[in-house]
């Protein structure tokens, strides 16, 4: 995508606006795609992307990644919303692109640990219908949506 075409994001600058990009990119991975800062974006951290330097991607080579990266993608979109609001009177742009409806939900064992603290030793079986001991991963969508079913009765 040719970063002179407008964007959403280069229009907001344009008028001032503080702009923020976290998560998903996806477009471009080729070696002469411009970074995300390219289309009018002040602060940014991103996968699927040719970012500006490591500093500016995530690490989706850990195994934990699919459990933790909503959280870490939502804590980068409110440090970036406390720095604006601190540092100026700019008003601010973001998007948040996660990315946990792509990825198998593997619990870390602290996630399983306190959901077990909170609805019992047997929660994933009971949860998820699926043994903890016989299966290594859970869908996000079937955790969600047994956890929606199960809260309801």
């Amino acid at each position: 995508l040719d970063p002179k075409l407008p964007t959403v994001m280069s229009v907001l600058q344009r008028k001032e606006y503080a702009v923020g990009h976290f998560g998903k990119w996806h477009v471009g991975l080729t070696a002469d795609a411009p970074p995300p800062e390219d289309y009018g974006i002040d602060s940014s951290k991103t996968f699927s992307s040719r970012p500006k330097s490591n500093k500016h991607a995530y690490s989706v080579r850990s195994k934990w990644w699919p459990s933790n990266s909503s959280r870490q993608i939502i804590e980068d979109g409110i440090n970036f919303i406390s720095k604006t609001l601190r540092n100026s009177s700019r008003p601010f742009y973001l998007n948040l692109w996660l990315h946990v409806s792509h990825m198998p939900l593997w619990p870390t064992p602290k996630q399983l640990e306190a959901l077990c603290l909170h609805h019992g030793a047997d929660a994933f079986d009971r949860l998820c219908g699926t043994s903890l001991r016989n299966s290594k991963r859970a869908s996000s969508s079937a955790f969600t949506t047994s956890m929606r079913v199960n809260s309801n009765s």
